[in-house]
């Protein structure tokens, strides 16, 4: 079974259309987002699934509604182990967060591009704030860049 609630039942509602079930959210009858797929297409397709469940609950949906990226979020494997202490050291504290007992990761916040990305101890990153999928690229290969130079990769 699918989880629905209405906007008059809950100030949120999830819900996941399609087979392959990406989430959706929306608050009353502000903004909603959706994972991006891979395929630009299959972007398309979710969000006509949405709008007309929408629409069948009988929530107004506007015939055109404007979509806009805001924020995408993806992830790598630099394929092999960080010293997220000698990274965070190297790569200076002024866009550096690090507090590992607190959260096991680093955060680096990147002037370009302008994005956001969490590096592991095990080599894994998350990149988040970019509004082009080349967004989360360029900052992948800064990091690799920056890391080298540092001789921490």
């Amino acid at each position: 079974m699918v989880p629905t609630t209405t906007p008059s039942s809950s100030p949120g509602s999830s819900t996941e259309p399609g087979r392959r079930k990406p989430r959706r959210s929306s608050f009353g009858r502000a903004k909603s987002s959706v994972p991006a797929p891979t395929r630009p297409r299959r972007s398309t397709t979710v969000w006509i699934i949405v709008f007309d469940k929408l629409r069948a609950l009988q929530i107004p949906v506007d015939d055109d509604p404007e979509i806009t990226v805001q924020n995408i979020v993806s992830s790598a494997d630099l394929g092999v182990d960080l010293n997220l202490n000698a990274i965070a050291i190297g790569l200076g504290l002024e866009n550096i967060e690090y507090e590992p007992e607190q959260f096991p990761g680093l955060v680096y916040r990147l002037d370009e591009p302008e994005v956001v990305a969490l590096l592991f101890g095990s080599g894994k990153l998350v990149v988040t704030g970019g509004t082009e999928p080349a967004d989360a690229e360029a900052a992948v290969d800064v990091i690799t860049e920056r890391l080298a130079d540092l001789g921490l990769l």
